[in-house]
């Protein structure tokens, strides 16, 4: 019974913590301007997609697609009590930070990937100017999503 119980609470922990898959430091390392967006989109794998918007910048149309990095991780517990006692349960969870890669649709190449804050202060101007907008647009697709 102990054995049961012990189990179903390290089950759950890993369930929940594998909800979503983060996008890895290795895959973002092999980005290139201008790559093809099918090919970064091989290079992210299962990382899980968190947004996905257009919007217009400079007479250009983009797609952005957001993800979360992991940038590192921490040990959580939770406790699992039984008849004969309370016993802590460790697990790892995935820390993250918000990333976005940039896709003009009409070349269907990308243009701009990173944080999102570090995007802002890209010292590409081309990059960093389109930032509001993508943060506008970005706002506004979470705001659908949660209706």
């Amino acid at each position: 019974m102990l054995f049961r119980r012990l189990f179903a609470a390290v089950l759950l922990a890993a369930l929940t913590a594998c909800a979503a898959v983060p996008l890895q430091r290795g895959q973002t390392a092999q980005l290139t301007q201008d790559a093809p967006a099918d090919e970064v989109e091989k290079v992210f794998g299962k990382a899980t997609v968190t947004a996905t918007h257009e919007f217009d910048f400079q007479d250009k149309h983009f797609r952005a697609r957001h993800y979360n990095l992991q940038t590192g991780s921490k040990q959580e517990m939770s406790m699992s009590c039984t008849q004969y006692g309370c016993f802590p349960v460790f697990y790892t969870v995935a820390v993250t930070a918000p990333y976005v890669v940039v896709y003009n649709t009409g070349t269907k190449k990308l243009v701009a990937w990173g944080l999102v804050e570090e995007l802002s202060r890209s010292p590409d101007e081309s990059v960093s100017a389109m930032m509001p907008a993508l943060k506008e647009s970005h706002a506004k697709a979470v705001a659908e999503k949660k209706k």
